[in-house]
């Protein structure tokens, strides 16, 4: 049996030992800083997809619009679900269909363009239409795609734009129609 003196011996020893015993150090520093780390890597993995989506779309609506100037989408009387349909393909890899809006509108000159933001109190409002003109209008194409966003309002960094973690990415394209 021990005495208290002896006791007392021996916590004060188990605490000497205690704190020079590095063991396990590592795991609990780990634990503190491992969480936000993982969270500022998935950030910055989810805001660069976005960017690439983006690019994605940018460069299917500037393909797709190239048919409208040329001629080839009046000729084919192609309409706007086709239309849409041709900017998703080339778009796929990045974009589901469900989520991508087409407008085309035709206007007298390059200043009278509307790009006016298409979201009113978070949600998308659908004013599309699909107008390509003839021969020597100028044709603006404005594609919109509706992207998850997983990390929303994160630490108080939020990516989304518009109601249920979604945002609101957009592409556009002016161009005179050519002669044909």
């Amino acid at each position: 049996m021990y005495s208290r003196t002896n006791l007392m011996i021996l916590f004060a020893c188990s605490l000497k030992r205690l704190r020079r015993d590095r063991d396990g150090s590592s795991a609990v520093e780990f634990a503190l800083v491992g969480p936000l780390m993982l969270i500022a890597i998935f950030g910055i993995l989810e805001i660069g997809l976005m960017f690439f989506a983006n690019q994605y779309l940018e460069t299917a609506t500037q393909q797709s619009t190239r048919l409208i100037m040329t001629g080839q989408v009046k000729s084919s009387s192609m309409t706007k679900e086709q239309f849409k349909q041709l900017v998703c393909e080339r778009a796929s890899l990045m974009i589901d269909c469900a989520n991508l809006y087409v407008d085309a509108q035709k206007y007298d000159a390059f200043a009278d363009a509307d790009f006016s933001n298409p979201i009113s109190g978070g949600d998308f409002v659908d004013n599309t239409k699909f107008i390509t003109g003839k021969q020597g209008d100028i044709v603006v194409v404005r594609t919109f795609y509706k992207w998850p966003v997983l990390l929303a309002n994160f630490y108080g960094y939020d990516q989304s734009n518009m109601n249920g973690n979604m945002r609101l990415l957009s592409a556009s394209a002016a161009v005179r129609n050519e002669p044909w």
